[in-house]
């Protein structure tokens, strides 16, 4: 059994209600979510969401901006978009919450995140905490491979510009 290191139900509380979290979340029919149905939805977003984030970030980098689920870190926007795709997942796996397209209740609030998050680990997106990505903070340098020779524009003999006669 997966045990989410961000999230909690509280999380998913504030999003979209406690009553409706015991609806999406329930398997046994009795009307409330069962815990190990909450971890392992929301260690699973957490996968999705760490997937892209670790791209650009370490995890300490990801732990001090999100939190855990008894301390959470400033970065409340990141750990709403995790919420957010733990939404969609569960409901996704209820059919009364699955659309005909086969989308789930939260299924534009589930892109939205992953969207968000990918541009977050690309740079496009700062985040709160004020947390350096590899990108941004210049750790990621691309190198030639070993006896690659650089393309540089050579200018053209017909072009009277020296950029390559464009």
């Amino acid at each position: 059994m997966a045990t989410p290191q961000f999230l909690s139900r509280a999380d998913l509380d504030s999003r979209i209600t406690a009553a409706r979290v015991d609806q999406i979340f329930d398997r046994d029919g009795d009307g409330r979510a069962e815990q190990s149905v909450i971890d392992e939805i929301l260690a699973e977003a957490e996968g999705e969401a760490l997937a892209l984030l670790l791209r650009a970030f370490t995890l300490d980098q990801v732990t001090a901006m999100v939190g855990t689920p008894g301390a959470h870190g400033p970065d409340v926007s990141l750990r709403a978009k995790m919420a957010w795709i733990a939404c969609e997942l569960a409901s996704e796996t209820k059919g009364e919450f699955i659309a005909e397209d086969g989308k789930g209740r939260y299924w534009a609030r589930y892109t939205a995140a992953k969207t968000d998050i990918d541009k977050m680990s690309k740079g496009g997106l700062a985040t709160p905490s004020g947390q350096q990505n590899k990108q941004t903070g210049g750790l990621i340098r691309p190198s030639l491979r070993s006896g690659e020779k650089p393309f540089v524009f050579a200018p053209s003999g017909r072009s009277r510009s020296p950029r390559g006669g464009f």
